[in-house]
């Protein structure tokens, strides 16, 4: 398999879809809400993977006291409230 990088989601799933490129490996949220967005109706996720990524949120440079509030903030989250918020996000 050779690795072909794109700029973005999009051309990375227009280029599977037009038999450019073999397969997309990203997240299953940005994937659907693309896949959906542009109309890319012969694609398909075919499965999971054995790979987990956590959400990721950004502090600005010049905020340094967000992090430790936001810390605090998402360790309050129970894994059921993680789980009902995925839920709800792919669901649109």
């Amino acid at each position: 398999m050779v690795l072909e990088p794109r700029d973005d989601i999009a051309s990375a799933l227009s280029a599977v879809a037009l038999g450019d490129a073999d397969a997309f490996v990203g997240d299953l949220f940005s994937a659907t809400e693309a896949i959906d967005r542009l109309g890319l109706r012969n694609l398909k996720i075919p499965g999971d993977s054995p790979y987990t990524d956590p959400f990721r949120i950004s502090v600005r440079n010049d905020w340094p006291e967000a992090i430790s509030i936001l810390n605090k903030a998402i360790a309050t989250i129970s894994p059921q409230e993680q789980l009902q918020g995925r839920t709800a996000m792919l669901a649109g």
